[in-house]
């Protein structure tokens, strides 16, 4: 996407007329898109804006067609000069706030977004959009307290309901796993979403119910989850400015966020229909992808596969194709095929991160310990190991026996989270194991403590105790 440009005289040979204000000029993007459709629209919307420049409405208009067709820094600067021109429309400074938050601004996102409150505070949405930028920039009482007002504010279920998973995920940022795990199981009665399932399998996670969080886990499989969605009729007033492959793209995608994965389906495949060569489009790959994740969406991994098998013939060098292919071999049992195609995608691409973790969990589950270490080991050098993945690694060196390696790693895993209980566990295991006593007698006093189950607390103390006398076998 090219970044936006200010009018200069004699861009498109378009005559303005004077505005006071030099920040009302009107904004320019779009013009190299290789879309004849799209360029053409926004020069249409740009002279009407031209022949009125002191119309919100038009302005405002122009934003949402910016906005609907990804040009994000674009939409934000149009809709911040409709507000100017119409500083009581609420849609204006709350638009402006989606818009940044799509690039990840979220600090000018809530500057907006305060705009927006002065003009109402009771939509329930923009408290959520609140909530969920705080979290992301790690400010948890702060999103704590705006999906509190979410939840006081929602009129109808899903709102609510995002408002309350949000909630839950500020009460396990904060290390409050219990009232989070409360609030969900409440929840899952009135509202059976697999995302509320998913925040919830976190939830017993985190206070070291393992057996609850295996059996959610295995019910929800390995189908791609789709968070949740709420109403939002202003967003809504986007889809009417669609244009072009790249708009029914984004809007597929769009109904695919909120579950809608038929149609989404409908919309893919009519795209690919009416194009012979998708490659000429530089969102080729993205649909291949999209619908890839689609048919997944509606469990048709046959389906699938074949447009994967498709995508690698027009893409045989684009790495995440392979590696999705191996995903979708690995859940239809083709564990060979899987690691093949995983290999494939790493000597493509070295620094596809996914694809270590998943040849890791495969190797693991096929019992080639030693190779899944030795994957493992590679993975660490990049970086940015999830602490899930230490616990993974320590529970594989304990079943070779490497007890000191078992424990760098589930001491690695308390460090990116201390309250994670059955690494405390795990790790009093691998000290008794290493003949550390005194420091797996510390260990487990933690898992203790922080609230593992007092039958696995008393097994280890057992086994702690019999090794220290010198009967364990």
């Amino acid at each position: 996407m090219s970044s936006y440009r200010r009018l200069a005289v004699g861009l498109l040979a378009l005559t303005f007329v004077a505005c006071s204000d030099e920040s009302l000029d009107i904004v320019v993007d779009g013009i190299d898109s290789n879309e004849p459709v799209l360029v053409a629209y926004f020069e249409e919307l740009r002279r009407a804006t031209q022949a009125s420049p002191r119309s919100a409405q038009l302005r405002g208009q122009l934003g949402m067609a910016y906005d609907a067709n990804d040009f994000f820094d674009a939409a934000a600067t149009t809709y911040k000069q409709a507000a100017r021109l119409d500083s009581a429309d609420f849609a204006w400074p709350y638009l402006q706030a989606v818009a940044l938050s799509n690039h990840g601004n979220y600090a000018d996102a809530l500057k907006a977004m305060d705009l927006a409150f002065a003009l109402n505070a009771t939509n329930p949405g923009a408290w959520l959009l609140r909530g969920n930028w705080l979290l992301e920039m790690d400010t948890y009482a702060d999103a704590r307290i705006a999906y509190e007002q979410a939840v006081a504010l929602a009129k109808d279920p899903a709102t609510s309901a995002a408002a309350s998973v949000g909630l839950a995920r500020a009460m396990l940022r904060q290390e409050q796993p219990q009232a989070a795990a409360e609030l969900l199981q409440a929840l899952t009665q009135s509202f059976p979403h697999p995302y509320v399932q998913q925040v919830l399998a976190t939830a017993y996670l985190r206070l070291g119910q393992s057996a609850e969080a295996g059996e959610l886990l295995t019910m929800l499989g390995e189908r791609p989850q789709a968070r949740l969605n709420w109403p939002d009729p202003i967003s809504a007033r986007k889809l009417a400015y669609v244009r072009g492959f790249s708009g029914q793209l984004k809007v597929a995608e769009r109904l695919l966020k909120n579950g809608k994965g038929t149609e989404a389906l409908a919309i893919l495949t009519d795209l690919r229909s009416r194009e012979s060569d998708v490659s000429r489009f530089p969102d080729g790959r993205r649909l291949y992808n999209t619908m890839t994740f689609a048919y997944r969406v509606v469990d048709r991994r046959d389906l699938a596969e074949s447009v994967l098998v498709e995508a690698l013939e027009t893409y045989p060098d684009f790495p995440m194709f392979h590696f999705t292919l191996a995903v979708l071999l690995a859940e239809r049992g083709d564990n060979a095929g899987a690691l093949d195609r995983l290999d494939l995608a790493l000597t493509l691409d070295p620094t596809l991160l996914a694809a270590y973790d998943r040849k890791f969990d495969l190797l693991r589950s096929a019992r080639r310990f030693d190779e899944a270490l030795a994957v493992f080991d590679v993975r660490m050098s990049y970086g940015n190991v999830a602490t899930q993945a230490y616990f993974d690694a320590g529970l594989v060196a304990g079943t070779l026996t490497r007890w000191m390696l078992a424990i760098g790693y589930f001491e690695q895993a308390l460090v990116l989270d201390p309250e994670f209980a059955r690494a405390e566990l795990f790790l009093a295991h691998s000290l008794a194991s290493a003949g550390k006593f005194d420091a797996a007698d510390t260990a487990l006093a933690n898992a203790a403590r922080l609230g593992i189950d007092a039958t696995d607390v008393a097994v280890a103390r057992k086994r702690l105790d019999d090794l220290r006398n010198g009967e364990a076998q």
